[in-house]
């Protein structure tokens, strides 16, 4: 039979200390954000109603791969909730089907402005 090896307090003593630290880091950063509870908790359902609507989209898209009006209404979205390089590339991938697209040209262009010089 092995023994058990047992820790020793000064072991406890280390590991209780190293969370406590780690739970004042966690404290301390909360303190320090500009977002309260309540605002992250908003954000997280907008980034899950995101998630959902832009999957949707995609199955739409699967089903429908040449339909210009899903691909230029997903770099909408995108652009709204932040995300340039989904926008981008569903913009793209509009003009692809249709150059003329002015939603897709709109949108592009807007991102380049935003991006900057």
């Amino acid at each position: 039979m092995i023994p058990k090896t047992r820790r020793r307090p000064e072991g406890r003593l280390a590991e209780g200390v190293r969370l406590d630290a780690a739970l004042a880091d966690a404290e301390r950063a909360a303190r320090a954000s500009p977002l309260d509870p309540i605002t992250l908790s908003y954000r997280a359902r907008e980034d899950l109603e995101f998630l959902e609507f832009m999957a949707r989209l995609g199955l739409m898209i699967a089903d429908r791969p040449g339909d210009v009006d899903l691909h230029r209404r997903m770099g909408d979205q995108a652009a709204e909730s932040g995300r340039p390089v989904l926008a981008a590339q569903s913009s793209r991938a509009a003009l692809e089907l249709d150059p003329n697209c002015r939603g897709a040209l709109d949108g592009l262009a807007a991102l380049r402005r935003e991006a900057g010089p």
